[in-house]
């Protein structure tokens, strides 16, 4: 009963996460170079919020639900290497979504003394975080379902 339950609040927290990843991308995406000032600014803090209040706390919980997972049902270590290049993967997320995040905190700054060129080279950064940490949960699912080894 505890597995399940566990099992259940990573799977709820990883697609918290997940879509707090593609609404902070779209979000920043969609006013990238709008001409309206108030709307790119309003779009730029929608997307550091959504990060600090939904994303990071719903990663950590996806962290620590499937830490207990493993440690409720240690059987996991040995069902083959997917896991641990999933757990790889996870690092690597877990990198990305702080680099990203202190991408998102930059512009803001940025924004704050009205310097264009680094809100503008800061946003296609954070950008390209936000695709490559979309690729990390692709393949992490990849691993999930598939299992190739």
């Amino acid at each position: 009963m505890l597995f399940n339950v566990v099992k259940l609040i990573h799977l709820l927290s990883v697609i918290f996460a997940v879509g707090t990843f593609i609404v902070q991308f779209f979000v920043l995406v969609n006013n990238f170079r709008s001409e309206e000032t108030p709307m790119r600014r309003a779009s730029e803090n929608i997307a550091v919020d959504v990060g600090k209040y939904l994303g990071l706390p719903g990663l950590l919980l996806a962290l620590l639900s499937g830490l207990a997972l493993l440690f409720l049902n240690p059987s996991y270590f040995y069902s083959g290497f997917s896991l641990h290049a999933k757990i790889l993967l996870v690092v690597f997320v877990f990198g990305s979504s702080h680099v990203a995040h202190k991408r998102l905190k930059n512009i803001k700054a940025a924004a704050k003394i009205q310097d264009e060129v680094a809100v503008n080279a800061n946003k296609k950064q954070a950008k390209n975080l936000f695709v490559i940490t979309g690729s990390f949960f692709i393949l992490i699912v990849y691993l999930i379902v598939i299992k190739p080894f």
